[in-house]
């Protein structure tokens, strides 16, 4: 395929002409923006016109309809936000219903608001992890429930890589004559895997990737595809035109061009990205993580009896920053960019988690990661390096391959090897050959002075896991919403006794909301629990408002939008009756101020 954009851009700069036009910086910018300030041009003669496109950004267009199997692709520069807002531009008219599933990204809600489109709404099943899914039946019977629904939208991939199934579910759709809308912003990559799984080749009417989220391109860079003939392309450059910026990026527009170039390359990288995300599925699974399924390339994992935080932060210490993590989940994005030295760097943090390498090249222990190379990778299968490596003949195969079997037997490991380290709570190794999990200090160095810095807060609750109690805490089942605040424990029970060690982590409630952590703000919906809905978003978000502490705020109307971003997932609606549940997962989150309707 051709790169119009690339040529057309190439093109001016040849020419050196003087810029007498928009940007201001005129093509010079410091480092380490000065070799694509260049490419930073505005809408001068020949760059066509997003919004009102016939030339090279038309050409780029058709270049990733065909791409992706679409009717049309329409580029945009405001992320899937954009997107979002134009799909239900086109599917509703201001007072309509559309079916959601209740795992919507704000920008939804924020096009909700605007559009006064009327949710109703899918509730993941009782026992579903994550944030589960809609199942068929489901949208069936809402559909048959509600026949004024003019469209049914469904965000897949989710934030941790959970997907519907929308084959079948665009069936539905179709055969009661509405459209399905698909927020695919994590899936971009979908199009590209073995058995194709993009919405729009799934049946699809209209859906938005982020192209930056999975591919290699500016972030913000995102496309609207239109799958059915039900919708036209001025039409949704209209809608596109109502919300964008008349002042599109051409150097994200360049960046999304760029990916046309060699679309067998990327689909080559993408599926070696897949397997990669694979072997480490596998090792997750045998060091006894619990892994979620879905979207093939995210990794969405935790460790029992750690929370997702705490799994990020040993992350983070290993070198390795996570793209998001929550009270339970940690959620890794690779992409094709991925270097395979970063690869190697997780499977031995994953591996070492217990387990650690002896000398000379073998594995003390099952899942170790070995430091040798007995047998160059390059003369190794793939399928005979993944997932496991045995340490026979003094080695494993491939750096940071993971032993199945044990080189030196543990029982020739001396528990004086062993031993100098011990964990402060557990109180060390439970016998000889195996490995602390939690290899902290010496514990012969670790006063009670080092330990006492993390005391019970008011009303009950450590501020860290394994310090120690100096006072006896107060169940907080016994305690108010408004005592509790500002220190909760996770487990939302504090300290038993004097002397007793907390075993979850609860810090400042102000410390809580972090990129990868602000997803203590509840993303992952507590499951059963339906909204009480009393006002429409848009009336409700525009009616005359307070600002109340929260733990004045149960039964009131709430009256927000704003919600950390990742995820951006709320838990509850402007318009919804707020109850004891969400105010204390605010509390327990740090939201202790909220906004609700007078």
């Amino acid at each position: 395929m051709t790169t119009p954009i690339r040529r057309m851009l190439d093109a001016y700069l040849a020419e050196g002409k003087a810029r007498m036009h928009m940007p201001g910086h005129k093509g010079i910018l410091p480092p380490p923006l000065g070799d694509a300030a260049a490419y930073d041009i505005t809408e001068v003669q020949g760059a066509d016109s997003l919004f009102e496109c016939d030339g090279v950004i038309r050409a780029c267009e058709e270049g990733f309809a065909a791409l992706y199997g679409a009717k049309e692709s329409l580029l945009s520069c405001g992320g899937s936000t954009l997107c979002i807002q134009a799909m239900l531009a086109l599917a509703a008219h201001p007072g309509e219903k559309i079916l959601f599933f209740r795992n919507i990204h704000r920008a939804a809600l924020n096009a909700m608001i605007l559009l006064d489109i009327r949710p109703v709404w899918i509730y993941p099943e009782g026992d579903a992890e994550g944030f589960g899914r809609a199942e068929p039946y489901q949208v069936r019977e809402m559909l048959e429930a509600h026949p004024d629904i003019r469209g049914v939208y469904l965000t897949s991939p989710d934030y941790y890589g959970g997907m519907h199934d929308i084959a079948a579910i665009a069936k539905i759709c179709h055969a009661f004559d509405v459209p399905l809308l698909v927020d695919n912003a994590h899936g971009a990559h979908l199009r590209f895997l073995e058995r194709d799984r993009h919405p729009i080749s799934l049946g699809a009417d209209l859906c938005c990737d982020s192209l930056h989220k999975t591919l290699p391109a500016l972030t913000g860079s995102a496309i609207l595809h239109i799958g059915a003939d039900r919708f036209s392309r001025d039409a949704a450059k209209e809608a596109m035109g109502l919300f964008g910026s008349t002042s599109p990026s051409y150097l994200m527009m360049l960046s999304m061009d760029m990916l046309l170039s060699d679309p067998a390359r990327l689909t080559e990288e993408i599926r070696r990205t897949v397997g990669q995300c694979e072997r480490v599925r596998a090792l997750l699974r045998y060091r006894g993580y619990a892994v979620l399924d879905g979207d093939p390339m995210k990794l969405t994992f935790r460790r029992p009896g750690r929370t997702g935080l705490e799994t990020a932060a040993l992350l983070r210490e290993a070198g390795i920053e996570p793209e998001f993590a929550d009270g339970k989940w940690v959620v890794l994005m690779p992409s094709m960019n991925t270097p395979d030295e970063d690869f190697i760097r997780l499977t031995r943090h994953l591996a070492v988690g217990q387990d650690a390498p002896a000398a000379a090249g073998g594995c003390r222990a099952l899942g170790s990661v070995c430091n040798d190379v007995a047998v160059p990778a390059s003369e190794v299968s793939s399928r005979e390096q993944a997932p496991f490596q045995t340490a026979a003949a003094g080695g494993c195969r491939a750096p940071g391959s993971v032993c199945s079997e044990a080189a030196v037997p543990a029982s020739e490991v001396s528990s004086q090897e062993q031993a100098p380290f011990q964990t402060a709570a557990a109180g060390g190794c439970r016998a000889p050959g195996s490995v602390c999990s939690e290899a902290a200090e010496p514990t012969s160095e670790v006063s009670l002075q080092e330990q006492a810095p993390f005391q019970t807060a008011a009303a009950g609750g450590c501020r860290a896991c394994g310090s120690v109690c100096s006072e006896a805490a107060v169940p907080a089942s016994e305690v108010s919403l408004r005592e509790q605040a500002p220190f909760q424990t996770a487990a939302a029970g504090g300290c038993r006794a004097p002397g007793s060690i907390c075993g979850e982590a609860a810090v400042p409630t102000s410390g809580m909301l972090e990129r990868g952590e602000s997803a203590s703000l509840a993303t992952e919906p507590p499951h059963g629990m339906a909204a009480d809905t009393v006002r429409p978003p848009r009336e409700a978000y525009f009616a005359p408002s307070e600002h109340i502490h929260t733990v004045d705020a149960e039964g009131r109307i709430y009256a927000d939008i704003r919600w950390p971003c990742p995820p951006a997932i709320p838990i509850i609606l402007p318009g919804e009756r707020i109850d004891k549940k969400v105010c204390e997962i605010f509390l327990a989150s740090g939201k202790t101020v909220i906004k609700v309707v007078q």
